[in-house]
């Protein structure tokens, strides 16, 4: 008998032998093959007269047993990568890291509630009442990215939000302030409770825009105002930062596989820098406790310094990807800057401050795309970069391991909430321009509004009846 050959494809083991019926129920005048491979999409099969049987003797797994296999070998959502852009790692030939969240990552809360506490001893110096010493943190309330008005800052009900924006356009963006970094986290808090505190208590009495007590009248910009300029006067004076490196263990997470990551990065060819707003003594402290005897092997103490091929700080971002300010070069020794502008190539161990991104990428030899840039300043680090530089970016979201874990714990929650929308859309859907009268959802809505504040709780959310103060009108 001559050997036939066929070649069939399908997905399913479930598929062949209706195959071999079929060809027999056909009545072909041609003998049924003897031998017929069969690719499934996981391995090839061989078939002859007698047997089914798997050339690596390994049966099909079922639809099921993947999706098992794939959950098994997905990491934790805190250790994801999402990618909403193609990215060749190929193509990429400098990886640049933030220092300040990205590569020292603080401990919540301990850092936000240190921030907190200088924060309002600084605001009892200019004279806020020394009630609000009793203010205590909440890490539940504040989010990276609210948006406040510093001209009416003020809580707004929904009566008084269709009366300040009937359309519910916003003009004038000269009145936003947007809060953009984990740096914003106990600012957020402090201004919330602070326009608590002067709305509660019977001593002040508000106004639209402002408190009066006596003669004296305390605006709510002027308490943003207080606030972002207290913020601003404990970064830039380092009262903070030296309470953090006193006890940087306390303040700082270590990651022991930074440094070995380091290396690989360097091992497959690639450049790394660091490029950070901070100044040289904060960073050299912070970057000495990441990189302590680390690196691949565990080799003896090395010098954090060399683990990146470029080090700029004081970059003053986002200005850096603007016109920039001085390249200078930083006397390691004692942290001084070095006269003059500096224009040699950058060498490795040194450490640069200022510059701007058009001095460095020429320096360094970079195009703009083969740059991978990885840091937590939506605008400062990523959107700049991006947008002006052509950088690749790479955003830390720590927010995103909170909320991943809840959509895993709560899914139920969300897929209620997704089959109540679907009833909505089934009841409205015979539903056309002649109806006189739509079909009553007003019991579905209510369902979802209680899901959503199920799915609140279980996230987190807070209001301000649940912030830790019990100033109230007398």
């Amino acid at each position: 008998m001559a050997l036939n050959w066929i070649l069939v494809f399908t997905t399913s083991l479930r598929s062949i032998h209706p195959w071999r019926s079929h060809w027999n129920q056909k009545g072909s005048s041609r003998e049924v093959p003897s031998l017929a491979i069969i690719s499934t999409g996981i391995h090839f099969l061989k078939i002859d007269d007698e047997s089914v049987e798997s050339v690596n003797h390994k049966r099909e797994p079922s639809d099921q047993e993947l999706r098992k296999k794939a959950l098994k070998t997905k990491r934790e959502p805190g250790h994801r990568i999402f990618v909403n852009r193609s990215l060749q790692l190929d193509n990429v030939k400098f990886y640049g890291f933030d220092m300040d969240y990205t590569l020292a990552v603080y401990k919540s809360p301990a850092f936000e509630e240190l921030t907190f506490q200088l924060v309002l001893d600084s605001l009892i110096d200019l004279g806020y009442p020394t009630d609000i010493k009793a203010f205590v943190y909440d890490r539940t309330f504040p989010l990276r990215c609210i948006e406040d008005s510093d001209d009416d800052l003020n809580f707004l009900t929904g009566n008084e939000v269709r009366q300040y924006y009937p359309n519910k356009y916003v003009t004038g963006d000269d009145r936003i302030y947007v809060f953009y970094t984990l740096f914003n986290l106990p600012e957020i808090y402090l201004i919330a409770c602070l326009i608590d505190y002067f709305s509660s208590v019977s001593e002040y009495v508000e106004n639209n825009t402002a408190v009066k007590f006596g003669d004296n009248i305390l605006s709510f910009r002027a308490i943003f105002n207080d606030v972002r300029t207290s913020i601003d006067r404990l970064h830039h004076q380092g009262k903070l930062k030296e309470l953090v490196t006193s006890d940087v263990e306390k303040y700082v997470h270590k990651d022991e596989l930074l440094p070995i990551l380091l290396d690989r990065i360097r091992s497959h060819g690639a450049k790394t820098f660091l490029l950070t707003n901070s100044e040289y003594w904060y960073t050299d402290r912070l970057m000495a406790y990441l990189l302590a005897n680390g690196g691949e092997g565990k080799k003896a103490k090395r010098d954090w310094k060399s683990y990146f091929d470029f080090i700029l700080v004081d970059a003053q971002k986002p200005l850096f990807f603007a016109e920039g300010t001085t390249l200078r070069l930083v006397d390691p020794a004692t942290g001084n800057m070095k006269l003059g502008t500096y224009s040699g190539p950058l060498q490795q161990n040194q450490v640069y401050s200022g510059g701007s991104c058009e001095v460095f990428s020429k320096l360094i030899g970079s195009t703009g795309k083969d740059v991978l840039y990885v840091g937590d300043h939506i605008f400062g680090d990523i959107i700049k970069s991006k947008k002006q530089k052509a950088w690749r970016t790479f955003l830390i979201i720590p927010e995103l391991n909170h909320e991943l874990k809840v959509f895993h714990d709560k899914r139920e929650i969300f897929n209620t909430l997704e089959e109540l929308d679907n009833s909505i859309s089934e009841l409205l859907r015979n539903f056309d321009m002649t109806a006189n009268q739509g079909p009553d959802v007003s019991k579905i809505k209510h369902k979802i509004q209680n899901k959503i504040l199920t799915r609140n709780q279980a996230d987190g959310s807070q209001d301000m009846e649940s912030c830790h103060m019990n100033f109230e009108k007398n």
